[in-house]
């Protein structure tokens, strides 16, 4: 990630955060255009997780009226909804069959739903009036093409600012993430989420009992740990689904929809991982 587009996605999160209602378009086009598709795929997956800010009462003055009178005026998801389907080259009639699929729904409704998905991109038809059920599908279905499912939260920190959080030097956090085999092009690039700030604190606060060396051996350990996993989950999806690869399926659309599903799985192998941990505790504590 360029510096320029570093600095245009954190000013985006900062008004997002402020609740300013930062315009996407007017963003994207700040960066370089090789640029731009990459800028609207990190927008898109921030605003995927965000949180509603909270708005001012005269920002939600401006909502309403917003709502009441320039229903034509595109809307900030309609853009993102037809810059991703762009960009997979699908008509929103192919996006509808996905989306009646994944709801369980009746594919004599990809019609309806096809002309709901133009209205929506348009900006002819209130996003409030789509339950947040849709909006959840089409986060699956475009994944954001599968990436979002397996982030752990929106990229809101960099090394800098969640040293900042923890109350710790930026080496020491970069020591810290570095222990985990991870890395970053510099300390004040956005990709650590608000749960990867919060695991960092767990080993912030086993210094104090444990140690700094005691600590960050646990990390290596831990990074060791997860990158083996990693990689025979990787192995396993490309030996077995190998339309994951866009040189095997030649087709992104094909493409984003296996790596979707494969994607699901992540969080729940994390759920299995904490109950294997609970488990071998247990069976060492009983073997005593």
């Amino acid at each position: 990630m360029t510096s320029t587009r570093e600095q245009v996605l954190s000013e985006f999160i900062d008004a997002w955060s402020a609740g300013q209602r930062p315009n996407v378009d007017e963003y994207v086009v700040r960066v370089p255009a090789e640029e731009q598709d990459a800028l609207g795929e990190e927008l898109a997956t921030f605003l995927t997780f965000a949180p509603t800010p909270a708005y001012s009462d005269a920002a939600l003055t401006a909502i309403r009226a917003e709502i009441g009178e320039t229903r034509n005026e595109a809307n900030l998801i309609g853009a993102l909804l037809a810059h991703l389907r762009s960009r997979l080259r699908v008509s929103t009639g192919d996006v509808a069959a996905e989306l009646m699929d994944d709801l369980g729904l009746d594919k004599q409704q990809v019609p309806k739903a096809s002309g709901y998905l133009e209205r929506l991109e348009s900006g002819s038809l209130d996003p409030t009036r789509v339950s947040r059920r849709v909006f959840e599908a089409l986060g699956r279905l475009f994944g954001l093409a599968g990436d979002a499912v397996q982030l752990t939260g929106p990229p809101i920190h960099s090394l800098t600012t969640a040293a900042h959080a923890l109350g710790l030097p930026v080496a020491e956090v970069g020591r810290a993430w570095a222990a985990l085999g991870l890395t970053v092009a510099g300390p004040d690039e956005f990709v650590l989420s608000q749960a990867d700030v919060d695991g960092l604190a767990t080993w912030a606060d086993m210094r104090g009992p444990l140690g700094d060396e005691a600590a960050t051996a646990l990390l290596r350990v831990v990074g060791s740990g997860m990158a083996r996993l990693s990689e025979a989950v990787a192995s396993m999806i490309r030996a077995n689904t190998p339309d994951i690869q866009i040189e095997q399926s030649h087709d992104e659309f094909r493409t984003a929809r296996a790596y979707r599903v494969a994607a699901e799985f992540v969080p729940r192998l994390g759920a299995l991982m904490d109950a294997v941990q609970a488990a071998t505790e247990r069976s060492r504590q009983l073997g005593k």
